[in-house]
């Protein structure tokens, strides 16, 4: 459950990235 949490945010924080 929190690991998946974990790896939404972090996909979020990847996807930010690459779009900056």
């Amino acid at each position: 459950m929190i690991k998946m949490a974990l790896i939404d945010l972090l996909e979020m924080i990847i996807i930010g990235v690459i779009l900056r």
